[in-house]
């Protein structure tokens, strides 16, 4: 009998900005720290409350609704609803474009390359859409330009190569340059910016949208969903009686299911085995600050988000649409805010316009990375897992339905707003068995089979996990956050996967 044993999340991370004042937090918290499940058993059971365990259980939900057979879904969460790393990110709907195409196309060739840019703007375009559609205005969703500024004429112009070669590929996405001059007078900055580039982009609080999405489906779902918080798993063992696949033992108890979706992004190796040196996990920080007067009155502060690339890292910066006592609180990321003699000094002008209590909180939260920056999206090899169920297929001809799997929404890099909610869409109609219905576009998700729209590199096969990917993940995490690059490679970059936010002494492996 296979089985795999957890270790411990620690409970003591920095409460998220505002967690507390959100009414349907702490209503579905109530719900959810004490459920009352009507017995031990699921079809589908879901490790993690974030947004990758979200939009799952908004797939898997709507999917067995599509075929008519409603199912039960558990899902487990070891801390409180979204107290990983989506309720601890920024916000940023930003995946650089012409950073991720620049870092793939040698990997993937220029056509796949642009494909899953385009599925990453896909990601925000429906997370819009959710929001308007389903009137979820406490998740802050709205639209900025994004500038992010150099402060090197070797960093600007490698970025407007890459933006030269982005348009050629992806010409429907619109990046506009602007030499040091344009840059200065434009935006309003110090003389140490030397070019910027901006284009469109987004802000959110996913702490505000998922919360809103698990209390959208626990309304329409009231029978079928469950959710269970502050309890951790112990262990998963196979089955070979009753007809289910697996018993995952908890701080709460035993559960049998049939499916199980590890949705814990950096902590997903924890019950993966075959994943511990494939994926890794980096801490990163972000800080509220308050905004001082000269900010708040000038026009930067309206419609923008930002990244300041600094050397071979960048670090980004958005404002809240609302602040904790009035003004609107600016939430950074990485070493911006500290970094002497870069990010906010190099701005200039606003050096001393706020001369105490600029710092309104400080928190932290576990990124998680793939061997090749990918995330991993799909089912998961026994080898993998440890963990072989006597395999059993429905009976019907109907869908392609797998009695038993173990499945993955994981890896996301710190782009986890701009990978996961069509991440988790597509592994719902997996696990159900319908990734091949040619189904109209519904809100949340695309029209078409999941193969028209979903990106066959994020599948997690045996094949992708080469040596040659995945045998020196540790370097390539360092290469990543110091910019350093391996010799024989082409120029540096400073994308936005998340994994520049850390220091190196951070990196855990």
């Amino acid at each position: 009998m296979g089985n795999a044993q957890s270790s411990q999340i620690s409970s003591g991370y920095a409460e998220a900005l505002a967690r507390n004042s959100l009414t349907q937090f702490n209503t579905i918290m109530a719900r959810a720290d004490k459920p009352e499940i009507p017995s031990d058993k699921a079809d589908v059971t879901i490790i993690g409350s974030g947004i990758a365990a979200a939009a799952v259980a908004y797939s898997v939900l709507a999917e067995y609704k599509r075929i008519n057979k409603p199912r039960r879904v558990l899902v487990i969460e070891a801390r409180d609803l979204c107290a990983g790393a989506t309720g601890r990110g920024n916000g940023l709907l930003n995946c650089a474009p012409h950073e991720v195409f620049h870092r793939l196309r040698a990997s993937i060739g220029l056509n796949r390359a642009a494909a899953l840019v385009r599925f990453q703007l896909a990601n925000i375009k429906v997370l819009d859409e959710l929001c308007r559609k389903m009137k979820w205005d406490i998740a802050e969703y709205r639209d900025v330009d994004h500038v992010e500024f150099y402060f090197s004429d070797r960093d600007r112009e490698l970025a407007f190569r890459k933006v030269k070669l982005l348009s050629q590929w992806v010409p429907e996405f619109e990046i506009a340059t602007y030499s040091e001059q344009q840059a200065q007078s434009r935006f309003k900055t110090s003389r140490t910016v030397k070019g910027a580039i901006s284009y469109d982009a987004a802000v959110i609080w996913p702490f505000g949208f998922v919360t809103s999405v698990w209390n959208h489906l626990l309304r329409d779902y009231k029978d079928s969903l469950y959710l269970m918080t502050n309890t951790r798993v112990n262990s998963i063992e196979t089955l070979g009686r009753d007809g289910h696949g697996y018993i995952v033992r908890t701080t709460r108890g035993k559960f049998r299911c049939n499916h199980l979706v590890h949705a814990t992004n950096a902590f997903a190796p924890n019950l993966v085995p075959g994943l511990r040196n494939k994926m890794t996990g980096i801490l990163g920080t972000a800080t509220a600050l308050r905004p001082g007067n000269s900010f708040n009155n000038s026009d930067m502060d309206h419609g923008q988000s930002w990244s300041i690339a600094h050397g071979k890292t960048c670090d980004y910066a958005m404002q809240r649409p609302i602040g904790l006592d009035g003004p609107k609180d600016i939430i950074v990321s990485g070493g911006f805010s500290n970094a002497t003699g870069h990010g906010t000094s190099m701005i200039g002008g606003r050096e001393t316009d706020s001369p105490s209590g600029r710092v309104i909180e400080t928190w932290s939260g576990v990124l998680s990375a793939t061997g090749d920056i990918l995330p991993f999206v799909g089912h998961l090899d026994p080898s993998l897992t440890g963990r072989s169920p006597k395999p059993r297929r429905n009976k019907t001809k109907k869908y392609d339905y797998k009695y038993h799997g173990e499945w993955i929404t994981a890896g996301f890099g710190g782009d986890g707003l701009t990978w996961a909610w069509l991440s988790g869409i597509a592994l719902g109609a997996m696990v159900v068995g319908t990734e091949n219905f040619d189904v109209k576009q519904e809100t949340g998700r695309p029209g078409g089979t999941v193969a028209k729209w979903f990106p066959k590199e994020l599948i997690p096969t045996l094949e992708r996990f080469d040596e040659r990917t995945f045998g020196d993940i540790a370097l390539r995490f360092v290469w990543s956050i110091l910019g350093n690059q391996p010799e024989g490679s082409d120029d540096g970059d400073h994308s936005a996967d998340g994994i520049h936010q850390a220091n190196v002494d951070n990196l855990m492996l």
